[in-house]
């Protein structure tokens, strides 16, 4: 049975320009949110990757607004209570329509929240908005004296910066105090140093300077707590390889959307466009798109996971009521045939499987291979390969190719970052053959540094069939962006 799909959008807090400010990620459930379990908040948290995860459930009508219930995640953890989480979900019902008044209540584990829409807003330079203002309500968190045992040691990251004052909250967060704002803002932090420190986080604040039309400059640093996506080759929620979606109704720019993969933090993200501005084809034709992969840093020339992502969402989405999508990319024309029923043990679609059940399969350009001489990549690997013997290839896109003896070794591999940066290539592949009762053909690990990904791990059954079934994903998000 199909799941339904949760609406989301991706809200970045405390500022007015795309791309800045603190991003939150909001999701709001229906009347299945009581449905969903700590455990799938949290997956579906660690999934976005961003700092939070912000869950809506509506619970009643309230005079003047509504009433939700609201709980906040890291990727590792639930927390009592987040400020700009809160804001983006507040500015999320406001601005969506959902709420039709001028305050809405949240149901939180800190108590209730509260939310005032406040038309009129006015900038930092006193110019009138064109929007409006969000005012919280927040409880008030007691600060307390430092004892010696938990003032923390971090000369590293403070970098001889002399501290003011150091408090501790009542929910065991540490307030540095620097000398100024300018000193927030060239920290450097270092995550190994942070973690260290007692309690649950580490905020550094300093008065902001005169004429930057703020108060004071603060950071917040969660290491503990993991603050420092459709999922493809997978058939289990939350697992596989997974990659941002997104349909744009129009054209953006390279700036655009290479800010919007640094936002999202996934691996790859795929920005899809209708080629017309029809999506549904004629009877067996094409549905056409442009297609473009960005990882958090630069653009590739071609993403096989973040394609198949992309078609299984235009298919079981509805946009594309055929069962062949053709994307126009930067390596050419790519075909995905949407072949309906699931796939049998030996890798091959049968029929049989219920109505939302089907494969996708990809025609992909294939890429020249020559064999290298591995000797050079012996010595610059060496404490990542750890003495395995090894293949090597490269492709045309310069992606280095080293094929060892198992895909248990791939597995067990300890990759070190600062070696796999040294390849002059795009990146490098580790793969082997796989064990006879593992139910796949080979394993193979991608590290990318240098293209923003450490690292892509996908287990494949067969090369040119890959399983997407829509009752498999628990989460089907509609990608919304609010500026």
């Amino acid at each position: 049975m199909a799941r339904k799909g949760v609406q989301y959008a991706v809200v970045d807090a405390f500022t007015n320009s795309p791309f800045c400010g603190n991003p939150a990620a909001v999701c709001l459930l229906g009347g299945e949110g009581a449905e969903k379990d700590e455990r799938w908040m949290k997956s579906v948290a660690k999934e976005f990757n961003l700092s939070q995860t912000a869950f809506l459930i509506p619970e009643s009508d309230v005079s003047g607004g509504r009433r939700f219930h609201l709980r906040w995640f890291t990727p590792m953890a639930e927390v009592d209570l987040c400020g700009h989480a809160t804001l983006a979900s507040a500015h999320f019902l406001f601005s969506s329509g959902l709420v039709g008044g001028n305050k809405v209540e949240f149901l939180t584990r800190s108590g209730l929240l509260t939310a005032d829409k406040v038309e009129g807003f006015k900038n930092i330079d006193g110019q009138a908005e064109g929007s409006f203002a969000v005012e919280l309500d927040f409880p008030v968190i007691p600060v307390v004296e430092c004892s010696p045992f938990d003032i923390p040691s971090i000369p590293t990251t403070l970098n001889g910066a002399t501290i003011s004052s150091i408090k501790k909250t009542s929910i065991n967060d540490l307030i540095i105090e620097v000398m100024s704002g300018n000193v927030v803002k060239d920290i450097q932090p270092q995550f190994d140093e942070l973690e260290k420190c007692p309690g649950r986080g580490v905020i550094i604040t300093g008065a902001a300077p005169q004429g930057s039309g703020f108060d004071f400059f603060s950071r917040f640093f969660f290491p503990k707590l993991g603050i420092t996506e459709v999922d493809a080759f997978t058939d289990v929620p939350f697992k596989g390889n997974p990659a941002v979606a997104c349909v744009l109704e129009e054209e953006r720019d390279e700036h655009w959307m290479q800010e919007a993969a640094k936002e999202f933090g996934i691996c790859v993200t795929a920005f899809v466009r209708p080629a017309s501005r029809e999506c549904t084809p004629p009877e067996n034709g094409d549905a056409i798109f442009h297609l473009r992969w960005f990882t958090p840093v630069t653009e590739l020339g071609i993403c096989g996971h973040a394609t198949l992502a992309t078609s299984h969402h235009l298919f079981s989405s509805g946009i594309v009521a055929g069962t062949r999508i053709k994307f126009l990319t930067n390596s050419g024309p790519i075909r995905a045939d949407k072949i309906e029923g699931s796939l049998s043990a030996a890798g091959v679609p049968s029929a049989g499987g219920t109505k939302d059940e089907f494969c996708i399969e990809l025609d992909l350009p294939r890429f020249t291979v020559h064999d290298c001489d591995p000797a050079p990549y012996l010595s610059l690997f060496s404490e990542t390969l750890n003495g395995v013997q090894i293949k090597v290839t490269m492709n045309s896109l310069l992606a280095l190719k080293v094929e060892i003896e198992s895909g248990d070794a791939v597995r067990e591999l300890q990759p070190r970052m600062d070696e796999l940066s040294k390849w002059q290539g795009r990146a490098v592949v580790v793969t082997g053959i796989a064990s006879p009762d593992s139910g796949f053909d080979f394993i193979s690990r991608f590290f990318g540094p240098k293209i923003g990904i450490d690292e892509v791990n996908v287990e494949k059954k067969n090369p040119m069939i890959c399983l997407s079934q829509t009752h498999s994903y628990t989460v089907c998000f509609k990608f919304i962006f609010y500026f």
